[in-house]
């Protein structure tokens, strides 16, 4: 048993250093989701990226369930690199249109 127990904690502390997120800074690259759901945006990119939904109509509703609303704009822009977070998306509701939203 001490043996396997040595081998477990050796593994554990070799992996540890490729997991810490602060030892790279984002670098990953802005997929194009402009006028997809806000919902499958947000499974897409995943939790490691830090992301802010703002109504873009200019109202400043909440967007409690981002599945209901649809990305007019994104900061940074479509394939531009991930440099700094929070990424922010602008969005309005699934039935609105993204030409009615308020210029930033």
């Amino acid at each position: 048993m001490p043996a396997a127990s040595a081998d477990t904690t050796t593994g554990a502390a070799a992996a540890e250093p490729r997991r810490s997120p602060a030892a790279q800074p984002v670098t990953a690259g802005m997929p194009d989701v402009i006028g997809g759901n806000a919902g499958r945006a947000q499974e897409q990119m995943g939790s490691e990226i830090d992301m802010v939904f703002e109504d873009a109509s200019g109202q400043g509703r909440p967007v409690d369930d981002p599945a209901a609303w649809k990305i007019c704009t994104s900061r940074p822009e479509p394939y531009q690199r991930i440099t700094d977070e929070p990424v922010v998306f602008g969005v309005v509701r699934v039935a609105e249109s993204c030409e009615d939203t308020v210029p930033r």
